[in-house]
């Protein structure tokens, strides 16, 4: 297993970990890194099911994310858009027992299953309007009993909505005593004791999880999900934020997206420059296009700019959505010789660090220039210009 960590790092370091093994409830499986990816157009985590590259050993790959936060108890929320699922497939958020080898069986699932999908509406796609809510326990003889065993079958929840088609937040409390299930904010389901086999309940420390799989062909498995059969395009799902919050505490992402400041300057879907303004720490964001960004004094021709300082206080400037991909919308930034403090890239490049996972360029004077979600490797020297 290895640390979560993408180009653009809307995760934090170290907050999660991606599962990188054959899936323990599926033999047609293995997860992988590389379908646990992050949409910085959408703003959103995706997992992708698909099949595996030519050469793999078992035919599907998929993604998988822990916290390697843990607790006994509290509120764990995942916001979601569920993928156009098909028999046999599965879209997990719930949390489960922290030490997967000894510690007993405990978990709390939102499940969503291709087998309860159809196109409801009659527009050519799949429509999910249902979620399942299940409870995993281990007695203290070690048998492990489960919600839809004391229900005699599964419990649905009618969402009242499609799941695949926005995002919506699925969150469970736990209390130490019971478990109350809300989506977006209303509560869908309360259990204790009393509903569990025996009056079975235990509390242990727990994770938080996201997963996206298809079942094999064992027997109850597909009598559970349904058969399995490649659809023949990937199944996505969508994930925009995954918090948690100490009972009676305030609910944080766990490693999520960091929180978007107030936009100082703002640019449209065209190709436009956008200057930074002077004595103020800013938040650059272009939206579209190809955008050049400007650290050059306002008014001046960009080869007669002689800025050697920013007033005396040290700016911390934000370009949000740099994109240094070639193309079309390939953004540049244009800064001032004097203002860097260098005339080469090279040495321009020496100045930049990646700091808590993010590139930071920085001035002659002391200011920094922060390109939210790239680190330094991402950037080359067709991203600058030195004027």
């Amino acid at each position: 297993m290895s640390n979560l960590r993408y180009t653009s790092n809307p995760l934090l370091t170290g907050a999660w970990q991606v599962s990188d093994w054959t899936a323990g409830q599926s033999s047609i499986l293995k997860w992988s890194p590389n379908n646990v990816t992050w949409n910085s157009n959408t703003g959103t985590l995706n997992f992708t099911l698909d099949k595996a590259p030519r050469g793999s050993r078992l035919p599907y790959v998929s993604g998988e994310i822990e916290s390697n936060q843990t607790a006994q108890t509290g509120t764990w929320s995942w916001t979601a858009q569920a993928p156009e699922l098909t028999s046999g497939s599965i879209f997990g958020l719930f949390t489960y027992k922290a030490d997967w080898a000894n510690d007993p069986w405990l978990e709390f699932d939102f499940e969503f299953l291709g087998k309860d999908g159809g196109d409801w509406d009659g527009d050519g796609d799949i429509d999910i309007n249902v979620v399942r809510l299940n409870i995993h326990m281990e007695t203290a003889s070690g048998q492990h009993v489960t919600l839809e065993d004391a229900n005699g079958g599964p419990i649905k929840v009618n969402l009242g909505f499609d799941a695949t088609e926005g995002q919506h937040t699925y969150a469970v409390t736990v209390t130490g005593t019971e478990a109350i299930f809300t989506v977006d904010g209303t509560e869908v389901g309360r259990y204790d004791a009393t509903d569990m086999p025996g009056g079975t309940w235990i509390n242990g420390e727990m994770k938080s999880f996201v997963n996206l799989w298809a079942v094999d062909t064992k027997p109850e498995m597909e009598a559970w999900a349904g058969k399995w059969t490649y659809p023949g395009h990937p199944l996505v799902g969508k994930v925009s934020a995954v918090e948690y919050a100490p009972l009676g505490g305030t609910s944080t992402l766990i490693g999520g997206p960091a929180p978007k400041p107030a936009v100082t300057v703002q640019g449209t879907n065209g190709p436009e420059d956008l200057r930074d303004v002077l004595k103020r720490s800013d938040v650059l964001e272009g939206a579209g296009g190809q955008d050049r960004f400007l650290f050059v004094s306002p008014g001046l021709n960009a080869k007669g700019d002689t800025v050697t300082s920013r007033g005396g206080t040290a700016e911390k400037d934000v370009i949000w959505d740099f994109n240094p991909d070639a193309g079309a919308e390939h953004d540049i930034t244009v800064i001032s010789k004097s203002l860097a403090g260098v005339s080469q890239f090279s040495a321009l490049y020496r100045n930049v660090s990646d700091v808590n996972g993010e590139a930071v360029l920085k001035f002659a004077d002391g200011s920094t220039l922060t390109f939210h979600g790239l680190h330094k490797a991402d950037l080359s020297y067709d991203d600058f210009a030195l004027v």
